[in-house]
């Protein structure tokens, strides 16, 4: 975290370091699994939104190299797992920080 100079509000500084992590995770993760950015950060929205899982198929349609059938189920549970621990690191229980 960066240091903070005098009369730096704490919170909005503390705010804007997550904010950056938080990108810098999800860009990580998009590399890693060569999945389109904007398509993952609108999966992230819509589960805040709805709290329900993305669907294989909108997963799969977000990947650079489709894979194959039998591939299909580890690689979009591999990706649901780290769009949740994103969530739950970013997100969850944040509250008004």
């Amino acid at each position: 975290m960066p240091s903070l100079t005098a009369g730096q509000d704490v919170q909005a500084a503390f705010a804007d370091f997550w904010n950056v992590e938080r990108l810098s995770a999800i860009e990580d993760i998009c590399e890693a699994e060569r999945i389109d950015p904007l398509a993952f950060r609108a999966m992230i929205e819509q589960y805040h939104f709805s709290g329900k899982r993305p669907l294989q198929g909108e997963i799969v349609e977000a990947l650079a190299v489709k894979p194959k059938i039998l591939e299909r189920k580890s690689v979009v549970e591999r990706i649901i797992g780290k769009l949740l621990s994103l969530v739950s690191t970013f997100d969850d229980g944040m509250g008004a920080v």
